[in-house]
């Protein structure tokens, strides 16, 4: 009985390895194929997203080309605008000046003829005092030389 008892046990555990072994088989064939699953789906999402990612790129680079050329045509406006703006000012600048310089042409002119008349009017002035004091000196010399020749003669 114990023999029969001892082979039962041998049968069984056999049996129970046996099944333990093929319950493994199916877990590990489950599992592989999971993984597979996985990967498959994680291999779509990564391509997927890949694309999206692309698309969106290409979508931003065409944006901020359309902003580069945006500004820049704004900026060649703007440049335009302001060269115009100075240009404006400088004819305005030019006029003035050349006008401030008519004006001080003229002023210069009316101070040189009032300068050269009042230098005429001091050299008269000057000329008659001068003739003044030779005539008086004249008369004083003479008043002097006949008082010598009297007082000797």
């Amino acid at each position: 009985l114990r023999d029969l008892n001892e082979v039962n046990f041998q049968r069984f555990d056999a049996k129970v390895e046996q099944r333990f072994a093929e319950a493994d088989l199916r877990h590990e064939r489950r599992f592989a194929e999971f993984d597979v699953k996985w990967e498959k789906r994680f291999t779509e999402l990564d391509v997927k997203w890949e694309k999206r990612l692309a698309d969106s790129d290409i979508k931003w680079e065409k944006r901020f080309a359309e902003i580069k050329v945006e500004w820049e045509k704004r900026f060649a406006e703007f440049d335009v605008k302001w060269e115009k703006r100075f240009a404006e000012l400088d004819f305005k600048w030019v006029t003035h000046f050349a006008e401030l310089g008519g004006g001080v042409a003229a002023l210069e002119a009316a101070l040189r003829a009032e300068i050269r008349s009042a230098i005429a009017e001091a050299q008269k002035e000057t000329i008659k005092y001068m003739f003044g004091f030779w005539t008086a000196n004249l008369i004083t010399t003479a008043g002097i030389v006949i008082a010598v020749l009297r007082y000797k003669g």
